[in-house]
């Protein structure tokens, strides 16, 4: 996963992309993460093929970065997914839910991410 600063610092710009022995064959996500000057509140939109969209809220909450995204699928589909995030040097924790219509998280995909050295 990267990302790079774009318009003044104002907007980050993201992609999750896979490597083989060095070499990226692919990419499965790309994102912006904004201010929403209106609303008051970090916005993260998505893109994954084929025609995946998702958007949502990303905030701090007890020493973690929290997202509650709603993603569509091209024939209008769409459900709720959560993330829980911790940093840890070079280490990233991940945590995705499901989020019931209800609003409750159901546990679905623990990750841990290691950077490495390019």
């Amino acid at each position: 996963m990267e990302w790079r600063a774009a318009y003044g610092g104002h907007v980050l710009i993201g992609r999750l992309y896979g490597l083989e022995d060095g070499r990226e064959v692919a990419e499965y996500w790309s994102f912006r993460e904004f201010w929403h000057p209106g609303e008051r509140r970090a916005i993260v939109q998505q893109w994954g093929g084929p025609g995946l969209y998702g958007t949502g809220e990303s905030r701090w909450e007890s020493g973690e970065g929290v997202l509650e995204q709603t993603f569509w699928l091209p024939d209008g589909r769409s459900w709720r997914e959560g993330h829980r995030n911790r940093e840890n040097g070079d280490t990233y924790l991940t945590h995705a839910f499901d989020i019931s219509e209800s609003g409750e998280w159901t546990s679905k995909d623990p990750r841990t991410w290691r950077r490495t050295a390019q």
